[in-house]
């Protein structure tokens, strides 16, 4: 047969056992690698938003959340601190910016306000200002915006609070008062960790509140007007603890939740007793109630330990009500990461780890604040890396490292001091995965500039990656 020569670049193929991987003869161009800075964003793969834009009196500017709408656009929550003459915080804001896709400032977002977009709760109390800081954020599937978090009042008091905006982002008069709300427990404390949305377009949100010298798990149930649910526990906050019989906690603290296909809430959180610190799970059925089927309705121990300090502070819900949880420990005999499998009863999953439990022995001692499945169906979890970048760590299906990523399973970045931050801090936020796998992470660097201000900083770093068929299609 006849071999004919074709001019350009010259296609090869080849196939391997379970893909066929085809590559373009470039001149030695490789293929990017899981664990790396994406240089195609920003400026090789970082950004800085300088203190506040343009706005008088100047803005001390944090990011804490990232979002991705159905474009692609990167949505950012976090506070904006405004100083008085003397240099001293005077009030702070929620604070809501969009960037697009390469991460550009999108001024069509909040045009009239600069393209940003403050929230003032304006909770003064006796001898303290108004504080307010959005943690979390949501795009619900009509492109409206929530972002919740809380406003301080008191000198330390807070309450939970929330607004919603839409796509451009203008306050939606549909939501609490004017689009903004907040309310609070019994507690003078209430703390907001996480939040979700329902199918129905309820607001499903989980922390801690303080009672005395106790606190609380909590979760609580809002209407799509922002209104406490009535059905919800009737009416009222659901409060519980995590500390597993018989030992009663003195501490208890939820850092995340998600639902499964049926409404009920699976959270994960963490306890402390006299004698134990540990993380464990419970599940709320949607009424607001301590699911008798997941765990007899007792707490289900992830990790206890008297010699150490074990956290469980990401979680993924599956529809089937099982979930994954992902978690840091340290103490004797010494510090690690973990992910852990759990099915819908609440038992361990056997077939993860050992006993469900995938330990990863890696040095940083930082809890994950993301937790993802990948598309080798393990599992990626994120967060900060002591306060100058992020880490990232990744597991197959059966709990062993997944070595794609580094030829380790684990990776660490900072943020480049020398050409953005002073002091090198960099304070991670809750970032986002895009569909292809980039991870967006948003955080702060606090005196990133000689003048002192607060600014924000994002990067995008290539973490479940598809570097064979970049077009996006498999």
């Amino acid at each position: 047969m006849e071999t004919k020569a074709r001019s350009g670049k010259q296609l090869t193929c080849r196939w391997l056992q379970v893909a066929a991987i085809c590559l373009l003869s470039t001149g030695g161009q490789r293929a990017h690698a899981d664990g790396e800075v994406d240089a195609s964003f920003g400026n090789n793969g970082f950004i800085v938003l300088n203190s506040l834009f343009d706005h008088s009196p100047p803005l001390l500017s944090q990011a804490h959340a990232v979002a991705l709408d159905a474009q692609g656009r990167i949505m950012l929550a976090g506070a904006a601190q405004e100083l008085d003459k003397y240099g001293n915080v005077a009030t702070a804001n929620f604070l809501l910016l969009r960037l697009n896709t390469m991460g550009v400032l999108d001024d069509t977002f909040a045009p009239d306000a600069g393209g940003y977009r403050l929230a003032n709760f304006d909770l003064t109390g006796i001898g303290a200002p108004g504080f307010d800081a959005a943690t979390s954020i949501v795009i619900e599937p009509s492109g409206n915006i929530v972002a919740g978090g809380g406003a301080y009042f008191d000198q330390g008091d807070k309450h939970f609070a929330f607004i919603r905006v839409d796509d451009m982002g203008q306050m939606d008069p549909a939501f609490g008062n004017g689009g903004m709300l907040h309310f609070g427990a019994s507690s003078p404390i209430n703390d907001l960790s996480d939040f979700a949305v329902d199918p129905s377009g309820n607001l499903i949100l989980g922390g801690s509140i303080y009672y005395g010298a106790k606190q609380y798990a909590a979760v609580a149930k809002l209407t799509p007007a922002g209104q406490i649910d009535p059905n919800f526990n009737n009416g009222y906050v659901s409060i519980f603890s995590y500390g597993v019989p018989p030992a009663p906690a003195q501490y208890d603290f939820l850092t995340a939740l998600g639902l499964d296909s049926s409404g009920g809430i699976v959270t994960v959180g963490g306890f402390d007793t006299a004698d134990i610190q540990g993380a464990a799970a419970q599940r709320l059925t949607p009424a607001g109630k301590l699911d008798p089927a997941f765990g007899s309705g007792a707490p289900v121990a992830i990790a206890s330990d008297p010699n150490a300090y074990p956290f469980a502070s990401a979680i993924h819900v599956l529809p089937s009500g099982g979930f994954v949880a992902a978690g840091f420990s340290y103490g004797t005999p010494g510090s690690y990461l973990y992910f852990a499998k759990f099915l819908a009863d609440g038992t361990p999953d056997a077939s993860f780890g050992a006993n469900g439990i995938a330990k990863l022995l890696f040095n940083t001692q930082s809890q994950p604040v993301f937790l993802a499945p990948t598309k080798r169906g393990g599992w990626l979890m994120a967060g900060p890396n002591s306060q100058q970048g992020v880490f990232l760590a990744k597991v197959l299906g059966n709990g062993d490292p997944d070595t794609t990523l580094n030829g380790t399973g684990f990776i660490a970045l900072d943020f480049p001091p020398d050409a953005y931050s002073a002091f090198g801090l960099f304070y991670m936020g809750k970032p986002a995965l895009t569909q292809d796998g980039r991870l967006v992470v948003a955080g702060s660097l606090p005196e990133a500039e000689a003048n002192g201000s607060g600014d924000i900083g994002v990067i995008r770093i290539l973490a479940d990656y598809d570097t064979v068929f970049v077009s996006g299609f498999e």
